[in-house]
């Protein structure tokens, strides 16, 4: 499938400037209500949800905007180019990188990530609920249409191959650099490179959020299983 295809599946023309610097704007405002949400489970001492409430607050701000830009005719498709055989290919595709990725960890004796090891300890019932909603739901949702909608449009994926590619490894890059101060490993941060590529290729081929959504909560599944190998 080419970006020809792409284009005409969208029905738009593409824009005038290869570059939409519009788009930062939201993404930046997407960071802020991230950044918000975890400030409001402090105020509330609810640190424990701290995770939940922050991509809460991202999924609100961007969500609503997305869904209004939906009804002004602005956002391009949502569903796209989905079908079931796309969507196996995206599960398998992320359990293949973690899969990977837990065998390297096992050869050279990489330690389990701190973050992951202390994920669940001590939690209460409410409290896991809140970290799986978090994983499964809102953080694919919020970070999807931030990263792979705003942030992606930010340089005009639809114009051609090179543009396309650029876009990608440009969300990538920043999708990954988000996460950083989250873990301490080299292994993790090139895992959340390469499903950020994956992520951003899917969007593309596909010309539509839900597939690279859905592929996010595969990648979150198969995270959260890998962590009971190690």
């Amino acid at each position: 499938m080419g970006i020809t295809a792409i284009e005409a599946a969208d029905g738009r023309v593409p824009a005038a400037n290869a570059f939409q610097p519009a788009m930062i704007c939201v993404f930046v405002g997407w960071l802020v209500a991230v950044t918000l949400g975890a400030e409001v489970a402090v105020a509330l001492d609810a640190r424990d949800f701290a995770l939940f409430f922050s991509h809460f607050g991202g999924v609100l701000f961007v969500g609503g905007l997305y869904l209004w830009s939906r009804r002004r005719g602005t956002s391009g498709p949502f569903l796209g180019q989905l079908s079931v055989k796309a969507i196996g290919v995206a599960a398998l595709a992320m359990a293949a990188i973690y899969l990977i990725a837990l065998g390297i960890q096992k050869a050279l004796s990489i330690p389990q990530e701190p973050l992951m090891a202390a994920l669940f300890s001590g939690k209460q019932a409410l409290e896991v609920l809140s970290i799986l909603l978090t994983v499964f739901v809102l953080a694919p949702i919020g970070e999807e249409i931030a990263l792979r909608h705003y942030l992606l449009g930010i340089i005009d994926w639809r114009r051609n191959r090179s543009m396309a590619c650029a876009a990608v490894v440009f969300a990538s890059a920043i999708f990954t650099a988000l996460h950083l101060g989250q873990y301490e490993n080299h292994l993790t941060t090139g895992i959340l490179f390469v499903v950020g590529l994956v992520a951003g290729m899917l969007r593309v081929r596909s010309n539509g959020l839900a597939l690279p959504i859905i592929a996010h909560s595969f990648a979150g599944a198969s995270a959260l299983l890998m962590n009971l190998f190690l």
